[in-house]
């Protein structure tokens, strides 16, 4: 432990100093000198991407496409990102970027979750017939009518994705209004007399494109009339405007005005040819993220430099308590010095002589550096040898992070080997069992975990179900049932639960739960019941078991169709019962 203390307070030190030292990039001229660095020296491409950006704003939406004449192409136009990516990834088209990519797809647009199949056999529907993509956009999406869409989507039956609404509460319902507008989509919502299952072709949405990664969305040339999205802006202004605003709700009618009204830059690649267009659309997305960096958090010397400087300048502060934690300090100086040294040594130099001469006689000259091309002392940044802050900083604290983590816990949850070439797919009867894993470990879920839990389902005897994973970790079994709905017993068990550490020891365990939670309304207008999913995982229970129960958990849920409700507990209070209650009901109890 006294080791990760001293990285930590090495990396902090290191962290401090180059924030100290970055140098901020602000004019057009900057941000294209950024560009062309990034984009390998084009010069035309470190131009568009500062036109671009001075067009939307250095944190507007600047997407990258294929385009379909021979020159490159810049235009603004109506759209919207999200903060909200897939639900699964198992509906991405781009294997490569790891993204969603339709053209023309439909929308359907749900203010609450969406979990039997019924509800969106109409979209699929109209999605077949009119073979275009479909995007659900809900509260969620799980159970059957998410194993449906996977399963559609992987057997190349449909292109269909799902994403979570972004937002909470009423402002989640405000947004998908937003949406609903700019794309001319019905929202399903409570007050809306039609359900779902229902719908028609014509309450689906439609968009020119859609991009949806694993972090947002981004909605291009919706469907809605100029003149609806004009009348939505100018009511947000009207809120805005209203004395009665709080700060916080101006806040958030900014953020949606920006979004609405905003507008996308999208930059169409051009060339002679499939190879040529794909390899120009790399350097820009590579040159567009890496000037982002710059912009939003500074740029440093490159080749190494700054590291250098960080280590010969900042490191001399840190006081270590003991051997242990010293050793952590130099564990990261020495680490810090590679990058510099790797590339002088890949030019034919002698690495050791020039490391030291920067970190000696050029100590004080922060942007002093080596230009291995050249075999020159130059000042780096002045020269195009250069690195985004953000992306030293993160490389730096994630890679030093794990180190730590690793040399702590002494365990690594990575990918199982498969050998059967590809994904198992269980079959709808059990969900989607078998197909655990995405996140690291290869899970199976056990038969009787589904039909215990179907039991439970179906309200014939069994009240609650606590979940385990096997001795080996390679399977999630039934640990307990019961057929008594005593609040009480089930928590005292989940508390008492006990997990094996690698080493063998006994130690406080997480669980999986599936309980049959039963409350009455407090309107008076009667009760109700909700299978709820829960997933315990004690703040003192040992690091293996967390993590590996973290991996497992989306396994199980997948496998279990009907869960109307779930939640994450920590400790104790978590799982008192009217803790819980209000949780379930969401406050109707």
């Amino acid at each position: 432990m006294d080791l990760r203390r001293g990285t930590q307070a090495a990396v902090e030190a290191v962290v401090e100093y180059l924030q100290a030292n970055k140098r901020d990039v602000t004019t057009s001229a900057e941000i294209a000198q950024v560009a062309t660095i990034s984009a390998n020296g084009d010069q035309h491409i470190g131009a568009l991407i500062a036109s671009a950006m001075e067009k939307v704003g250095k944190e507007g939406v600047i997407t990258v496409k294929e385009g379909k004449t021979m020159e490159d192409e810049l235009s603004v136009t109506e759209g919207m990102r999200f903060d909200r990516g897939f639900v699964s990834p198992y509906f991405i088209t781009d294997t490569k970027a790891q993204k969603v990519e339709f053209e023309k797809p439909l929308i359907l647009l749900s203010e609450k979750k969406i979990s039997a199949v019924q509800d969106i056999i109409p979209a699929l529907e109209a999605s077949t017939q009119l073979r275009r993509p479909l995007v659900i956009i809900a509260e969620d999406i799980d159970g059957e009518a998410l194993a449906v869409c996977i399963l559609n989507k992987l057997r190349g039956q449909l292109q269909v994705a799902a994403v979570k609404a972004p937002g909470f509460g009423d402002n989640r319902k405000s947004i998908l209004g937003d949406i609903g507008i700019l794309t001319n989509s019905t929202v399903f919502t409570d007050e809306l007399d039609i359900k779902l299952e229902k719908a028609t072709a014509d309450m689906l949405g439609s968009t020119g494109s859609i991009t949806i990664t694993k972090e947002d969305t981004i909605i291009l040339n919706g469907d809605g009339s100029k003149d609806s999205i004009s009348q939505r802006c100018e009511q947000i202004r009207g809120v805005i405007n209203d004395p009665t605003t709080t700060d916080y709700e101006k806040e958030k009618l900014q953020e949606r005005l920006a979004k609405l009204s905003g507008g996308v830059a999208v930059i169409k690649v051009g060339g002679s040819s499939e190879v040529e267009v794909g390899e120009k659309k790399d350097r820009y997305v590579d040159a567009l993220n890496a000037t982002r960096a710059a912009v939003e958090l500074g740029i440093l010397p490159g080749g190494g430099t700054a590291l250098l400087k960080a280590a010969a300048n900042a490191l001399g502060n840190v006081k270590p308590a003991n051997f242990d934690q010293q050793l952590g300090v130099s564990i990261i100086k020495n680490a810090i010095t590679k990058p510099a040294r790797t590339i002088v040594e890949n030019a034919g130099l002698e690495g050791s002589v020039i490391v030291g001469k920067l970190m000696d006689e050029f100590k004080g000259e922060f942007n002093k550096g080596f230009n291995s091309a050249t075999g020159e002392y130059v000042d780096m940044i002045e020269a195009g040898i250069l690195d985004p802050f953000k992306v030293v900083r993160t490389g730096l604290v994630d890679a030093s992070g794990v180190a730590s983590l690793l040399g702590t816990t002494e365990v690594a949850i990575v990918e199982g080997e498969d050998k059967s070439g590809g994904p198992p797919m269980g079959g709808m009867g059990g969900g989607m069992g078998g197909m655990g894993g995405m996140g690291g470990m290869i899970v199976q879920v056990s038969q009787e975990c589904v039909s215990k839990f179907n039991e439970l389902k179906l309200g014939k005897t069994i009240k609650y179900i606590i979940y385990k994973l096997s001795d080996d970790n390679k399977e999630i079994v039934v640990e307990d049932t019961s057929e008594d709905a005593d609040w009480d017993g089930f928590r005292e068990k989940l508390i008492n639960a006990k997990s094996k550490t690698k080493s063998g020891a006994l130690t406080k365990g997480p669980r999986y739960a599936v309980y049959d939670f039963a409350y009455d309304l407090s309107s008076g207008e009667g009760s109700r019941s909700k299978i709820t999913f829960i997933a315990w995982s004690p703040d003192d229970a040992g690091i293996q078991p967390k993590m590996v129960y973290a991996s497992s958990k989306d396994a199980l849920k997948r496998s279990l169709n009907g869960i109307a409700a779930e939640f994450q507990a920590n400790d104790e209070d978590d799982i008192e019962y009217a803790s819980v209650l209000n949780k379930v009901s969401k406050g109707l109890a």
